[in-house]
């Protein structure tokens, strides 16, 4: 007896995350412009985050070995600053703030001369099961929050591409 298989695209890798991790939003579009220019200014994160996301006010790069980098995030209105792991591959974005469990994830995928494109964000605080139940008014305010925020950011990275 053989197992049913199935391969998912990154976009919807983001998207089965997007389902488990409590806390967490995701916007998904489809943007007017080759994967190649799309990844390129969402992955040059000191120079066009701050410019899409305006929770963001700088990104420094702390260490870069390969696909692994950690980065320091400077909040806009607050000051506070994040520091993260990021995991970025072509196509795959995903960084984690520690100790606050802040996540990050970008996925984009070729779609002709057009790019799939999926931003995740939000608090997901892990823990034991009985522990899950304190963090519910944190989660469910973060994906609140965050189901409003991420569809400006996307905007914000169509506008950075000159588009409509």
């Amino acid at each position: 007896m053989t197992w049913p298989t199935s391969t998912l695209d990154r976009v919807q890798q983001l998207r089965v995350l997007s389902r488990v991790l409590q806390g967490v939003a995701i916007e998904e579009r489809t943007i007017a412009a080759p994967f190649d220019i799309v990844w390129n200014l969402v992955t040059d994160l000191p120079n066009s985050v701050p410019k899409f996301d305006r929770d963001v006010a700088s990104i420094e790069i702390l260490e870069h070995n390969g696909e692994r980098m950690k980065i320091v995030s400077r909040q806009r209105y607050t000051g506070i600053r994040i520091t993260s792991d990021v995991d970025m591959r072509e196509g795959w974005c995903w960084m984690v703030a520690r100790p606050q469990l802040y996540v990050v994830g970008m996925a984009a995928e070729p779609d002709g001369e057009h790019t799939r494109f999926a931003l995740l964000e939000g608090m997901s605080l892990p823990g034991p099961g009985p522990l899950r139940g304190l963090f519910a008014p944190v989660h469910a305010v973060s994906s609140w929050r965050h189901r409003r925020h991420l569809p400006h950011d996307v905007d914000g990275i169509e506008r950075l591409l000159g588009l409509p």
